[in-house]
């Protein structure tokens, strides 16, 4: 991970200097309009899914094999981005240190990608305990078998978001809300694309493919 570049200087982050009154609100305004997006694509998305697959045993499979990457996500990598990471790395910004604060990103980063990438491998061997004992145990076998492929194709996405998760992060500390506002409709666009183009050729795995998708687009953005 390295500073944004551009040719003007890096705005002061948040836990600096006060925003101004007109960019505190173009940066409630961003923030808003890109949970409204999310939320609209959202909808659109369980529409898509909906229609394409039903609300059988298949799409529950997807449900539960989406379960424990959504975990690792929000309990190791958004626990310590919210927690830890951005309130130091702001305060270093604010004292203008920041190659401190870049250092302490990419360490974090490492770290974070390590963790989550550790946990998502052990889930990988383990999937099958899992699945069956825990999270789909009163599912039907089929259920439990076809839950366990989609779970292993889609443990690929919790180090990629943990990744643009702290990206996220660095860019709100700069002031730059737009971003990381769209981001979230990026992956329901993914879900929505292995839905209408992966699935026809692959079935319910284009949904996992397309949450992958989801979350490359995630982070590129």
């Amino acid at each position: 991970m390295s500073a944004p570049t551009d040719r003007e200087s890096p705005p002061q982050a948040t836990g600096g200097r006060a925003l101004s009154g007109t960019g505190l609100a173009r940066g409630s305004l961003l923030v808003m309009g890109g949970f409204v997006l999310s939320r609209a694509m959202g909808f659109i998305r369980e529409g898509v899914t909906g229609a394409v697959f039903g609300q059988g045993a298949i799409y529950d499979a997807f449900v539960f094999a989406a379960r424990p990457s959504e975990t690792i996500f929000y309990v190791v990598a958004g626990g310590a981005l919210g927690s830890a990471f951005i309130p130091v790395f702001t305060q270093y910004l604010a004292q203008h240190e920041e190659d401190n604060a870049w250092r302490l990103a990419n360490a974090i980063t490492y770290l974070i990608s390590l963790i989550v990438l550790a946990l998502s491998i052990l889930m990988f061997i383990f999937a099958g305990p899992l699945m069956r004992g825990i999270i789909a145990a009163d599912a039907a076998a089929s259920t439990q078998d076809l839950a366990i492929q989609l779970l292993r194709i889609m443990l690929i996405t919790p180090t990629i978001f943990a990744i643009s998760g702290l990206q996220m992060g660095v860019l709100n500390a700069y002031q730059r809300f737009l971003l990381p506002a769209l981001a979230p409709t990026l992956y329901n666009i993914g879900i929505v694309i292995g839905a209408l183009v992966f699935a026809p050729f692959i079935d319910i795995y284009g949904l996992a493919w397309g949450a992958v998708l989801g979350s490359l687009l995630h982070l590129l953005i």
